[in-house]
């Protein structure tokens, strides 16, 4: 389950729930979070148990007070309850996307173990503070950076010899009036080929797979309007798809 204690950390009103509203709130969370067509009162209880909240002397009254309600707002089975669409369509509303920000905080939190790289621990730090803080322009473009460098790193560690030799057949007229004809070091990236042209020159030279590929084409235009004055508003939900994607489609894939 999406760890609970990071949701609701980010509910301040829900200490002041009473036990009716928690437990509709665990009910749809084991819905969404665990794809649970049905609870049951023990599973809530273990919700609350997660939390070390106190339980209500009995949950089952509840379930039954809410089954019985008109308008319904649980409908019950042999197999348990679920929570009928209008109150799962308010939780979706108000909360739905909570469990995505925590898994996207994770992900990031986690990744520190996994890229031994002094530098791209530095873009990871940023990433994750400007994400926490609501600076979700910010986020993006570390975001890009820690996956680019990682990129350029992998080539200099183990497909140099390949690039170069890529660079020269794909862009053969920006090769030859070169600052830098030759790739040597991580400033020689940007010394005369736009980030769109590295990741081209990995795609052709077989150094990075389609789908990595993909996920670098399709976030580059979103980080450009990040990066540049705009009245763009970016929003949570962009920036969580953007981490998302470049995070488990190429940091995570591309092994140093």
């Amino acid at each position: 389950m999406t760890d609970l204690g990071e949701l609701v950390s980010r509910i301040p009103e829900f200490s002041k729930w009473n036990h009716a509203d928690k437990i509709k709130f665990f009910a749809w969370l084991l819905h969404t979070s665990q794809n649970q067509e049905r609870v049951t009162g023990t599973e809530i209880g273990r919700c609350y148990d997660a939390l070390n909240e106190e339980r209500p002397s009995a949950i089952s009254p509840f379930l039954t007070s809410m089954e019985q309600k008109n308008p319904k707002e649980m409908i019950r089975d042999s197999k348990g309850y679920r929570l009928v669409k209008s109150v799962r369509d308010q939780f979706d509303s108000k909360y739905g996307q909570r469990g995505t920000t925590v898994t996207v905080e994770k992900l990031l939190a986690d990744l520190p173990g996994k890229i031994p790289d002094r530098a791209e621990s530095d873009f990871l730090t940023e990433a994750l503070t400007c994400f926490q803080h609501g600076a979700f322009r910010a986020a993006i473009v570390m975001t890009w950076n820690l996956t680019f460098f990682h990129l350029c790193t992998y080539v200099l560690n183990y497909k140099l010899a390949d690039f170069n030799a890529g660079y020269i057949k794909r862009y053969p007229g920006i090769q030859k009036k070169a600052k830098a004809p030759t790739i040597v070091n991580y400033e020689d990236f940007s010394s005369d080929l736009k980030e769109s042209e590295v990741s081209e020159i990995c795609r052709s030279a077989n150094i990075i797979t389609k789908e990595q590929f993909n996920a670098l084409d399709r976030q580059i235009g979103r980080r450009n309007s990040a990066a540049h004055p705009s009245t763009t508003v970016i929003t949570v939900l962009q920036a969580e798809e953007f981490i998302h994607d470049l995070i488990t489609n190429v940091v995570l894939t591309i092994k140093l």
